[in-house]
């Protein structure tokens, strides 16, 4: 009875082990996704479109863009989510709330759903000035 009660935890154990292993050998895909920043469009007073593109992605549960005044954008600034994917995908992100005649910093990101963060290049812009519009009105009496 005891032989059993041995053979029985001794096969759990290697199967735990083998868990382990696999576990630990297993750190994500051998290639991460590839985030590329691309152009900023239809850039106003206080909205710009930024572009992207995500390849190579194994599983990724979130891209878009990020976006700052200082330089270097990480997910901790403005950013946008523009969902999951596992095919490569070329995407434009709205970006909304901007001050107008300031100079800003985007880039892409791609998140793995192991934790990876791929960020592409820096690309600069400068939101347009506001100005306002005058209308003027004949004088009457």
């Amino acid at each position: 009875m005891e032989l059993i009660k041995l053979k029985i935890i001794l096969k759990s154990i290697r199967c735990c082990v083998m868990i382990l292993l696999f576990l630990l050998a297993f750190q994500g895909p051998a290639t991460a996704a590839t985030a590329i920043t691309q152009s900023v469009t239809n850039i106003s007073y206080n909205k710009a479109t930024a572009n992207g593109t995500v390849s190579n992605p194994f599983y990724v549960n979130a891209y878009g863009v990020c976006w700052n005044t200082t330089g270097a954008p990480t997910l901790g600034d403005n950013s946008t989510n523009e969902g999951a994917t596992n095919s490569n995908v070329n995407f434009s992100s709205e970006m909304f709330g901007l001050a107008p005649g300031t100079r800003y910093f985007v880039r892409a990101y791609a998140r793995e759903w192991w934790g990876g963060i791929s960020y592409g290049g820096v690309v600069e812009f400068t939101t347009t000035r506001f100005i306002p519009t005058v209308t003027t009105q004949p004088v009457t009496d």
